[in-house]
């Protein structure tokens, strides 16, 4: 059996050797970065106007689910404010620990125990992903399925595809192998969970909160390849979104530097997109939807800070 530090180093290893991957694989894009460019440069302004109004209008809508479920007032413009900041934080650190620290914090701070703080960070979790798989089946079902039959694979891609899966899992069981732990955890959360009988109009209220979230954010990715002229169906986005949002969050870099970018430019390509348009929707879609909230949410996690929500 290996040690806790060497299961720490071989996952640090495996990563590493993985991220050098990601890496390589993209400079080996860079000779289609001047088309991207041009697509770039000829995109429809009003597309990308869009993507900032649902963007910034989501800070909103998810500090609403955290008002609903939280055991004591939670005010809207000071969970505004500490969304952007967890936002930011989320991109400094990985694997979502700015996020969730940040918000397990503000929380605390807002008379809620820890325990009660822990679950409704995991609550708020949960409801998201069923959000997702209801937006993703939603959407799939509008696109009329052709997000599946139009999947141009190969036999060995799908055995590569998940080859790497499956070490990506692996290398997170060794590290995260915590049982009794997570039993615990899950005890607690049943708990608060229970609370919620008396409280299920709030409840559902958090859980339409999340399914605005995610079409607003798959809407955004749509809006990215309309703004270069490329009509995508509907459910090929709603995929892609998820899938690259779902390889982004087995490979901890902060924010999904590198993985989410490369797994939405894969999933893109895998659906029929040229590699210059799949790179080119991933860079609108990543610079307007990511790094223009980072810059804006750096002052708010100083005034966060200096007002002591966090």
């Amino acid at each position: 059996m290996l040690s806790k530090d060497q299961k720490t180093l071989l996952f640090r290893i495996l990563y590493l050797l993985l991220f050098i991957f990601l890496v390589v694989s993209l400079f080996s894009l860079f000779k289609d970065f001047r088309k991207s460019i041009d697509l770039i440069r000829n995109s429809n302004k009003d597309f990308i106007y869009l993507i900032l109004l649902f963007t910034f209008t989501n800070f909103s809508v998810a500090a609403y689910s955290y008002i609903k479920l939280s055991f004591f007032p939670l005010g809207v413009i000071k969970s505004t404010i500490v969304q952007v900041a967890a936002n930011t934080m989320n991109r400094i650190l990985p694997a979502g620990l700015g996020a969730l620290g940040t918000l397990y914090d503000f929380l605390v701070r807002s008379k809620n125990t820890k325990t009660q703080a822990l679950a409704l960070v995991a609550i708020n979790n949960i409801l998201g992903l069923i959000a997702g798989v209801v937006t993703l089946l939603s959407l799939v079902v509008i696109g009329n399925f052709s997000a599946i039959t139009n999947l141009h694979l190969k036999f060995t891609n799908i055995i590569y595809a998940t080859l790497i899966f499956i070490f990506i899992v692996f290398a997170n069981f060794l590290l995260y192998k915590k049982v009794k732990r997570f039993n615990l955890f899950l005890k607690d959360l049943l708990k608060q969970l229970i609370t919620f009988k008396d409280r299920k109009s709030n409840l559902a209220l958090a859980f339409a909160a999340q399914l605005i979230l995610n079409v607003s954010n798959v809407l955004c990715l749509y809006f990215a390849s309309r703004a270069l002229g490329i009509h995508i169906n509907i459910a090929d986005i709603a995929i892609s979104y998820n899938f690259a949002v779902l390889f982004g969050s087995l490979i901890p870099a902060p924010g999904g530097v590198g993985s989410v970018d490369a797994g939405l430019v894969a999933i893109l390509v895998i659906f029929g997109s040229t590699l210059p348009q799949a790179v080119s929707i991933s860079i609108i879609f990543r610079v307007f939807n990511m790094w223009v909230p980072f810059i804006v949410g750096l002052p708010a996690i100083f005034y966060a800070r200096n007002k002591k929500y966090i």
